[in-house]
């Protein structure tokens, strides 16, 4: 699987709610294929893109975001977690999974 979110920017067809859409659907699929650690770090990416784009850069949309997922260091940080615990990898997606249903009920 290829994540893909840098489209968002220039693609005026998906909104902010059809990117989040897709964020929680490629979650999905994460779940159900491990997730591998660097495969978490780039949906974390992805995931602040497409943030970025649809609330700002800097908005407090996405700084909520990186805070549940790991905080500042949230990507660099992603690569080698485990996927199960307190701190795991699971558990950030958890949290991130969460905010992005929120913020896609608040745009719909």
């Amino acid at each position: 699987m290829v994540l893909f979110y840098n489209s968002f920017r220039g693609n005026q067809a998906m909104g902010p709610a059809d990117a989040i859409r897709k964020l929680l659907r490629d979650a999905a699929y994460l779940r159900a294929t491990g997730p591998v650690s660097s495969e978490f770090a780039r949906w974390i990416e992805g995931c602040l893109l497409v943030l970025a784009a649809a609330f700002g850069e800097g908005s407090a949309e996405a700084a909520e975001f990186q805070a549940q997922v790991g905080g500042e260091r949230a990507v660099a940080d992603a690569w080698g977690l485990p996927k199960e615990g307190p701190y795991g990898i699971w558990m950030r997606m958890e949290q991130g999974e969460a905010l992005l249903r929120r913020l896609l009920a608040a745009l719909e």
